[in-house]
């Protein structure tokens, strides 16, 4: 898994992605979305398909952090 941190600009914004999540990253994934307020049960939703299908993705924004978080999955083919 890949790791990118963006800041923007003046405004304090983050955007935090993470590139090739698969199972291995099950636990960052589950601390990131406990730390922005992400319910429980989106967290168990977003666990499911991003562990375990291809080609996929989820974001989520807490706007009182600041603070977007990316997740793209494992693809079937790097291009």
């Amino acid at each position: 898994m890949i790791t990118q941190y963006i800041e923007l600009g003046h405004n304090g914004w983050h955007i935090i992605i993470y590139y090739g999540v698969n199972s291995n990253a099950e636990q960052d994934i589950e601390d990131m979305l406990i730390k922005l307020g992400c319910p429980e049960q989106d967290i168990d939703k977003a666990l499911r398909i991003l562990t375990r299908r291809l080609n996929t993705g989820m974001t989520f924004t807490n706007t009182q952090q600041k603070t977007s978080f990316v997740c793209i999955s494992d693809t079937t083919s790097a291009e």
